[in-house]
């Protein structure tokens, strides 16, 4: 969809509306749109303390307007800023609403976390149901929607309880799988390519490990919970996998750990002995994601096992005691709607998972789905299909705990994970929430550290094995989460 930025209008916040009202016509910004061209003219301009954003919509040959005043904070960047979001947005939904292409039950909200805009109205409204109905009032999202948010949040809530507000949550990063998923676009790299890295890269991480253990012991940070994500972290071999589980055991204080997560996602890499070593080492949870328990679906996405293997070491994990957690995607190229409600019915039925997360299926730059156009049929989509898997997922004893949005999800969807009661994942919320600090260790990592008023600093480490092991200044990352810790911005943000 062509589009015009006039005065001081941004690109970000438009295209990122385009590619959900319009995911079969992607955004291409223009100097000029004829009158015969489908396309939209974005103003933008302050207007005392609002800011006032109009679009005009031409589309079918025909004029559709729409209008949105949103005030802000003088002097604040920030709130000028999410103004200027809020306004373009707004005034593209209504003139998309006027012309009868506003279907999206997401409204005019983008961004990965809504919930974390549903926590600001509630504490701005005072109440699950104000709350509910501003995000409806503001960014027209669909009752549907809220109700799923404010569920979720309840369940935040009472999981969060336990949590003190000083505790961080940690995540360690094994950026290596066996191969490369179609439609992966994350930070990760297929061991056979690079398999002369995880002995360095071990090496590395075992030091900023040490690091950043000593940072929050010094500070008395107490950690709440440890996640150990990639990749695949299973790929390493089993003296690897001791080694590391060891070092962290070793040099964390987690007297006060709630929980501790180990990514086995890909059964092809998974022994009884490696699950030996986790649940000797401390691990309480344990992650089998097939994402799919059929065969022809996980050759189409290139993975190399069966659903067979899922079966075998979803039944193993759950004999050892950890809990178990499991992934689905809804959308993978050749399934259907019921292909993943079977998929869920036999996990629920047969091993009843702790958690359940339902990705939508998003085709992103970097992975091979992209690279294949398979984007362009996502717009065919049965917008009841999350709803009705939910409903059996609720129906089985579950209830939402957690939710993220990503570009190019297959019909705008989202990713809802699920879980039985007072089983929800601690770290799970922490990250996808401004709750709780993040602590980042390895390649791709990224801590959060909470800031006054809604904000947070994020401080990045390199994103790939080969710039982690070459990083010239890992000390003055450090020193900013030193610094963090030491001064008044933890404290404020603990004192809330």
């Amino acid at each position: 969809m062509k589009y015009v930025l006039n005065g001081s209008a941004v690109k970000n916040p438009a295209e990122d509306l385009l590619v959900c009202l319009f995911p079969s016509d992607p955004p291409e910004q223009v100097d000029t749109i004829g009158e015969e061209e489908d396309g939209m003219i974005i103003s933008l301009r302050p207007c005392l303390s609002t800011i006032c954003a109009e679009t005009k919509f031409i589309y079918g040959g025909k004029h559709y307007y729409g209008r949105s005043r949103v005030p802000f904070s003088k002097g604040d960047d920030r709130s000028a800023r999410d103004a200027s979001y809020e306004a373009v947005k707004t005034a593209m939904y209504r003139a998309a609403q006027d012309a009868g292409c506003a279907h999206e039950k997401w409204g005019a909200l983008t961004g990965v976390h809504p919930s974390v805009v549903f926590e600001k109205e509630f504490r701005r409204t005072g109440g699950s149901e104000r709350a509910r109905q501003a995000m409806t009032h503001r960014y027209f999202v669909h009752p549907e929607k809220t109700a799923l948010l404010a569920e979720i949040h309840a369940v935040q809530e009472e999981t969060m309880l336990s949590v003190p507000d000083r505790a961080v949550g940690v995540y360690i990063s094994i950026p290596f799988c066996p191969t490369r998923c179609s439609y992966c676009s994350f930070v990760s790299t297929p061991a056979g390519s690079d398999g002369d890295l995880i002995g360095p890269y071990l090496d590395a991480l075992c030091r900023e490990i040490t690091e950043k253990a000593a940072i929050l012991k010094e500070h008395n940070v107490p950690v709440a919970s440890l996640y150990i994500g990639g990749g695949t972290p299973t790929i390493l071999d089993e003296g690897r996998l001791e080694r590391l589980l060891g070092h962290i055991r070793d040099v964390f204080d987690l007297s006060a750990c709630e929980e501790w997560t180990v990514e086995g996602g890909r059964p092809d890499t998974l022994t009884e002995k490696k699950l030996h070593i986790c649940e000797i080492a401390g691990v309480t949870r344990f992650c089998v994601n097939p994402q799919s328990m059929k065969d022809e679906t996980l050759e189409r996405i290139g993975r190399r096992h069966s659903a067979d293997e899922t079966r075998k070491w979803m039944a193993k994990v759950k004999e050892t005691g950890m809990i178990l957690n499991t992934d689905l995607i809804y959308g993978l190229p050749g399934e259907t709607k019921a292909d993943t409600e079977d998929s869920a019915r036999e996990i629920m039925r047969d091993f009843r998972p702790e958690n359940l997360t339902i990705h939508s299926l998003a085709v992103k730059k970097g992975s091979l789905l992209k690279e294949e156009d398979f984007a362009k049929n996502l717009q065919n989509t049965d917008e009841g299909a999350l709803e009705s898997l939910y409903n059996e997922i609720r129906g089985n004893g579950y209830s939402p705990y957690y939710l993220y949005r990503q570009k190019y999800a297959r019909g705008g969807t989202e990713n809802t994970g699920w879980a039985l009661k007072g089983d929800a994942c601690i770290y799970n919320i922490q990250t996808m929430t401004e709750r709780s600090n993040i602590i980042a260790c390895g390649a791709g990592g990224s801590t959060k550290l909470l800031l006054p008023g809604g904000k947070a600093q994020r401080v990045y480490n390199p994103k790939y094995p080969k710039e982690y092991l070459e990083q010239q200044d890992p000390e003055s990352r450090d020193k900013m989460i030193r610094d963090y810790f030491g001064g008044t911005a933890y404290e404020d943000h603990t004192d809330r």
